[in-house]
């Protein structure tokens, strides 16, 4: 029997690829052992690639992409949750088994997450990818939303993932997602970034172009907040001392942060703000909800999860919590869950499941012999 027959003997990779951050690690653990920047990095002067030089080829990738930000043009793989650019998924794939890992993928199975809503053929590029080019023994493909419910000690709940590219609204009842019960959300914390970058620069501040990203992603996880009250908190910002914030710029200046720390994120509650028509977050889960079978409402209610980056901001709960129970049709209990760690609880809810003595068994894996055998088929016939 060959290596790749016993291939649930060896450790299992999880992979958790975001929009913005990947996770990576090995099932069964507390937290993913790295993480880093979806994106690909090409230097924007040769005289860098001379001092620094990439590990491939000419373009740079993970965690020293971070160290280089001043100096490098960044190409984001992923967009709205979903491959775009398949060569650069490719390079990040090979950075984590071969540079992070440092292990043989063709020993190893991979518990892969993918977002609520899948383009066609999605699922197959990725196993031809994985299968031709890496050789891995089996994939498992894990839903991003039942992972952040799992995490959280549940099977049923509604799953708020509010990434830093890419928001949904995801309906889950003992386990399996309810038929079509699923909403994309159009603010993700790239859009709000931008959004606070335009409210800076219209109160005249000024930033290095080449660092602004940086900068305002800075700002904005480290100084934003959700009011509870905007209206009252924009009339006091002039002067309370407490939303007041120096920021230091990376050339030694420094500037003042005032309204813009919740206006900025207002915009969840008011995609108007920043040109969507969309309804605001409230009103969607409020929707969604009301759609599925009443016996079934008041569990969903009680058990909405908050996960992914952009879910990070303080007093986003409560305020969600409240603007729900404002806007309901009727009297029914509502009850947020902030988990601390929901940063990357997808990552988590695929190391608890990927651990489960269920997903030891070999008929719930994909493997190179099945998909050359069954083809496309293969890969949605399984209970994944």
């Amino acid at each position: 029997m060959s290596n790749k027959d016993n291939f649930l003997e060896n450790k299992i990779i999880v992979i958790d690829n975001g929009s913005v951050n990947t996770y990576i690690g090995y099932a069964g653990e507390d937290q993913p052992r790295y993480s880093f920047p979806t994106r690909i990095g090409k230097s924007r002067f040769e005289i860098i690639k001379s001092a620094y030089k990439p590990r491939y080829g000419d373009y740079y990738v993970g965690l020293e992409t971070s160290q280089m930000e001043s100096v490098l043009n960044f190409e984001y793989p992923i967009k709205n949750g979903i491959i775009k650019d398949w060569n650069g998924m490719k390079k990040i794939w090979k950075y984590i088994f071969y540079e992070l890992l440092r292990i043989d993928p063709e020993l190893h199975p991979i518990f892969l997450s993918e977002p609520s809503i899948l383009p066609m053929n999605y699922r197959e590029k990725i196993v031809e990818i994985m299968f031709e080019q890496f050789n891995v023994p089996a994939i498992y493909f894990y839903r991003q939303s039942i992972a952040s419910l799992f995490a959280a000690g549940l099977t049923t709940g509604c799953v708020v993932n509010l990434g830093g590219g890419n928001s949904t609204i995801d309906l889950i009842e003992e386990g399996f997602p309810i038929p079509n019960k699923i909403r994309r959300f159009d603010i993700n914390g790239n859009e709000i970034s931008n959004h606070l970058k335009k409210i800076l620069i219209k109160n005249g501040n000024k930033f290095d172009p080449f660092l602004e990203w940086n900068i305002v992603n800075n700002i904005k996880e480290n100084y934003c907040f959700i009011a509870l009250y905007p209206e009252r908190e924009k009339q006091i910002s002039e002067k309370a001392e407490y939303i007041i914030k120096n920021y230091t710029l990376p050339n030694g200046e420094t500037i003042k942060i005032n309204e813009e720390r919740f206006i900025a994120p207002e915009c969840i509650f008011k995609p108007q703000m920043i040109g969507y028509k969309s309804d605001p977050l409230e009103e969607i889960i409020i929707e969604v909800i009301s759609e599925c079978k009443t016996e079934v409402q008041s569990d969903l209610f009680k058990k909405i999860i908050l996960t992914g980056g952009t879910s990070l901001f303080p007093t986003l709960k409560e305020r969600l919590r409240m603007e729900i129970q404002k806007k309901i049709y009727k009297p029914m209990d509502v009850n947020i869950i902030a988990n601390p760690e929901r940063i990357y609880l997808t990552w988590i809810g695929g190391s608890i499941w990927a651990d489960l003595s269920t997903s030891r068994r070999k008929e719930f894996w994909i493997t190179p012999q099945e998909y050359k055998e069954k083809g496309a088929l293969g890969l949605y016939s399984k209970l994944i």
